[in-house]
């Protein structure tokens, strides 16, 4: 099981997605998935998630995406015993090769607006 937090998204905003997780370069591609609620009367939808088929177990999360992840499971109320795993989980600081493309990321992006 996974926890998380579904959000309804129009095409274009997957599109964004798409871009900024790096599926039009191989790093992640979009799955259909069934999620369901946590409330006490369970509910199934349909949904789409991001996978990568890439196994290294020396790639950590950035600390941006882990403070990302933290901030949204605390705002959505997302159980305490999750939260402090994701607090446990090593992350790394971005390197400066990526660092270096986040301004054409934020450009490209900003062009698909």
């Amino acid at each position: 099981m996974v926890l998380g937090v579904l959000y309804e998204m129009r095409a274009s905003d997957l599109d964004h997605l798409d871009l900024t997780e790096g599926v039009l370069i191989g790093n992640y591609r979009r799955v259909e998935v069934v999620a369901e609620t946590l409330a006490s009367a369970a509910t199934r939808v349909a949904a789409q998630t991001f996978v990568s088929d890439r196994r290294d177990i020396s790639l950590r999360p950035s600390t941006r995406y882990l403070a990302c992840l933290i901030a949204g499971a605390l705002e959505h109320g997302l159980p305490a015993a999750y939260v402090e795993w994701l607090r446990a989980v090593p992350a790394c600081e971005e390197s400066a090769e990526a660092l270096s493309f986040r301004p054409l990321l934020d450009d490209a992006l900003g062009r698909r607006r």
